[in-house]
This record gives structure tokens, C-alpha cells and sequence, in this order.
């Protein structure tokens, strides 16, 4: 175990090796060995998930071990992290994205039987919020947890600017692995907005209901969004749409949104 300590260039087969001896003695060295090497070499595969835990069950000290854990656990709603885990990231928390989001956000789903951490985690979890709509970020996780601490003793012009588009934000999953982008119309604004699909998903903004999506393929020729798609918002927050009109009336969003209701209740 102390050979995987000393270098990189053993490459893929130590931490097989580890593993295997791990499983067949569970001596604590060889876990200690095999989670460090890991880390050292920036190995993230979900397979080696168990052995993170592990370590963390029997508080190994190693560098980077609660962070370790959590990249390589399945980001999931079912996901259920240790709690020493949460423990440790009320000290600190430098996780990557979008580690950080599923982390808060896990802590948001189940603020019933974690009550003590929420509370604990509450505060940083608003500035959390804040600074990711302030970078135009969303996804999934970090809607539950704008869904969760957003109110509108938080916002100001520079959020209220940058909240609509995510407000407005809807999540499209795709199961037609043909299918390579999604492409959304205004027609007020005239220009198509086309977004890839990563790993079949995307993230669009609807801010109107005329709005046009269509599926493209690789030779660009489009097609309805039926059957193979499913399209969900991720945010809903109208009630805050009223106070970003107040802080940033001259938002583009919310003047063709609002322009819309305008017409519509004529």
C-alpha cells in the first residue's frame, strides 16, 4: 500500500489492485493508500464512490476525502450523503460546480429530518443564491435552492436584472438521440436562440407563450417537440416578477413579457 504514496506512474492498474485488496483484507492502510491516490490523480469515477465513504466512515485523515466523496457519489435525487459529510462542509465549502448546488440542494429537500444542518447552512446558502443569479447560472438543483431562499427582502437592481431569464427558464429533456439542439423563437425579437443538448438535456428561456421550440438534428432540419420530449420550468416565482419590474423595469425580458399580458388582457 505504501508504493501508491510514491508516485503517479502506476497508473489505472494500482487503485485495481488496491481495491481488490481492500475488498479481500478491508485493512485500513490500503483504503488510506487507494483514497489518496485517487485524489492525487484527479480520479472521479463513481465506482470508487464506496471506498470515499468508507474512509469518511472511519474518519481517515486525507486531503480532499468529503470532496472526493461527493464527486463521486451519484448526483441524484435518492442520493443520500453521510452526515459527518455535511458536518465537515459547514467549515468551508470549495466544492466545484455543480457539486456545490446538488450539496445545498440536498440539504433543502430534506430540511425535515436535517433540521439542525438547514438552519446551519441557511445563511450561506442565501449568498450561494445570490452570487449564482448574479453569474446567470440554473439548473435543477440550483432552482430548489433559489426556490428555497429567494425572497424579495433579497433583491436588488443587480438581481433583479439578472432574475428574469432564469425565472423564466424551463429545463428540456430529450430521448431521440437524433436530436443535437433545441432552437427558440421570439417573434418580437426576430432571432432564433439555439442551445445543444448535453447529455440529452438543455436549458431555454420562454419568456413569452408565443415562443417557438423546435428540435434540430445534425443537418440542422427541424422538428416538433412531441412525443420524444419533455419540457419542465424550472423555477416558479411570479410573485418576484413584480419586484424586478420595480428594481429593473428597462429589462428586456420583462418589457416584452409584460407587453405581452398588456396585450392579452386587451
Amino acid at each position: 500500500s505504501l508504493l501508491a504514496l510514491q508516485g503517479k506512474e502506476f497508473g489505472r492498474l494500482l487503485p485495481r489492485c488496491l481495491c481488490l485488496a481492500y475488498r479481500q483484507y478491508g485493512q485500513r492502510d490500503t483504503l488510506q493508500a487507494l483514497c489518496t491516490f485517487l485524489i492525487a490523480n484527479g480520479i472521479r469515477d463513481k465506482k470508487y464512490h464506496t471506498y470515499f465513504a468508507d474512509a469518511c466512515a472511519l474518519q481517515l485523515r486525507i486531503p480532499m476525502l468529503q470532496e472526493y466523496y461527493i464527486y463521486t457519489c451519484e448526483c441524484g435525487p435518492q442520493t443520500q450523503i453521510d452526515q459527518s459529510v455535511l458536518l465537515y462542509f459547514i467549515y468551508g465549502n470549495e466544492l466545484e460546480e455543480p457539486y456545490c448546488a446538488f450539496l445545498y440542494a440536498y440539504i433543502v429537500r430534506n430540511q425535515d429530518s436535517l433540521s439542525s444542518f438547514y438552519r446551519t447552512y441557511l445563511k450561506r446558502m442565501e449568498q450561494y443564491a445570490v452570487n449564482s443569479i448574479k453569474r446567470g447560472r440554473i439548473d435543477k438543483n440550483l432552482a430548489t435552492v433559489y426556490g428555497e431562499v429567494l425572497r424579495s427582502s433579497l433583491l436588488d437592481a443587480e438581481l433583479a436584472t439578472a432574475l428574469p431569464e432564469l425565472i423564466f427558464s424551463y429545463y428540456v429533456e430529450c430521448d431521440n438521440p437524433s436530436m443535437t439542439a433545441v432552437s427558440v423563437l421570439h417573434k418580437e425579437e426576430g432571432q432564433e436562440c439555439v442551445v445543444p443538448f448535453v447529455n440529452g438535456a438543455a436549458t431555454i428561456c420562454m419568456y413569452t407563450e408565443d415562443a417557438k421550440m423546435v428540435l434540430l438534428d445534425e443537418e440542422g432540419n427541424r422538428y416538433l417537440p412531441t412525443g420524444c420530449c419533455r419540457i419542465s420550468r424550472l423555477l416558479h416565482e411570479e410573485e418576484l416578477i413584480y419586484r424586478c419590474y420595480e428594481l429593473a423595469g428597462e429589462n428586456r425580458i420583462l418589457l416584452l413579457n409584460l407587453l405581452e399580458k398588456v396585450h392579452n388582457f386587451r
